[in-house]
């Protein structure tokens, strides 16, 4: 047989041989049980815009791709914008316009070496 925990004192202490330790357990475990729901269910509310809602940002557009129609025709601008989860794809578009610089080197009819620059704009 195991030896007792309380064999140095003799006796278990009062609380325990009184009873009271079953229903303190029991009201612990009751207010545990509680405080995991109550923060379970926070968790959610605190992880569920992050699948409801997506930013488009300044110099961008967004359209949205439906799994079941297709492309949509309106264009999303810049802000915050509701989207239904795994039904709804957005896909970001850079709308700013950049310069590219393109620069050659070329000859003219009479042999001359012309140096031409050329800044495109672009989307």
């Amino acid at each position: 047989s195991r030896p007792s925990r309380f064999k140095a004192l003799g006796r278990p202490p009062r609380w325990i041989a009184a009873g009271r330790f079953s229903t303190m357990a029991a009201a612990a475990d009751k207010m545990l049980t509680a405080i995991g729901r109550v923060s379970l269910g926070l968790g959610g509310l605190a992880v569920l815009p992050s699948f409801v809602l997506f930013d488009v940002d300044g110099g961008k557009r967004a359209v949205i791709l439906n799994m079941f129609t297709g492309v949509e025709d309106k264009v999303r601008a810049e802000g915050t914008h509701f989207r239904v989860p795994w039904l709804m794809q957005p896909k970001l578009y850079d709308i700013r316009v950049r310069p590219k610089l393109i620069q050659t080197t070329t000859g003219t009819k009479d042999l001359q070496v012309v140096t031409i620059h050329v800044r495109m704009l672009f989307r």
